[in-house]
């Protein structure tokens, strides 16, 4: 195995599918309180296993310290980890986008994670993660195993629930995630559990 494995071809290797982590335009960076030996919820689509919300008074105090304004790409999640999305704003430069991640994880004590919820830094957390390796993959395929299921149970059991919009007469669908009714049977998104999955390689939650 190489020293530092893509979890996306991993991935590939257990036969997951990409679910929203591979080939997507969107990149970012995610620093947080997230355990390096399962970082991972256990739920599908992947996301970040909070420990603990990371308090907005060392992002600000870090984001200050920065030569280069960066605010712009950087905000807390509702999960309570931060996402920096350097791709919205390529003149920022990686550089700066690592150089800041760096120092928020060592001002808050956590860990920095790439989209592919691969953990890379601090070293010691990259160790965990790297050793814990194959369960977290495991957890993860499991994780999907359960949302197939929960999706066969939600369309076996589905009838079409008919409506009006503009007197013609309309069918809604099952979001494929919550289960709750879709606005048309066209919607590629979520009003209840804010799910998009307009771009299948980047099924993702809508802050």
């Amino acid at each position: 195995m190489e020293a530092n494995p893509s979890l996306s071809r991993l991935l590939r290797e257990e036969g997951l599918p990409p679910g929203g982590i591979l080939m997507s335009f969107v990149h970012y960076e995610i620093v947080g309180h997230i355990d390096p030996s399962d970082p991972v919820a256990a739920d599908w689509p992947p996301h970040p296993k909070v420990v603990r919300v990371v308090d907005p008074a060392p992002v600000v105090r870090v984001l200050s310290s920065m030569a280069k304004k960066i605010d712009h790409i950087v905000h807390i999640t509702s999960d309570g980890f931060v996402r920096c999305q350097w791709s919205s704003d390529l003149s920022v430069g990686r550089e700066t986008v690592e150089l800041f991640v760096r120092r928020l994880a060592d001002e808050i004590g956590g860990i920095v994670m790439d989209q592919e919820f691969h953990v890379y830094y601090p070293d010691s957390a990259k160790e965990v993660y790297l050793s814990q390796l194959p369960e977290i993959l495991q957890r993860m395929q499991e994780a999907r195993m359960r949302w197939d299921q929960q999706r066969a149970l939600l369309m076996a059991n589905y009838r079409p629930m008919p409506f009006k919009l503009d007197v013609r007469q309309h069918e809604t669908i099952p979001c494929p995630y919550c289960g709750k009714p879709l606005r048309t049977y066209l919607a590629k998104q979520c009003r209840f559990c804010k799910m998009d999955w307009h771009d299948p390689d980047n099924v993702h939650r809508r802050e």
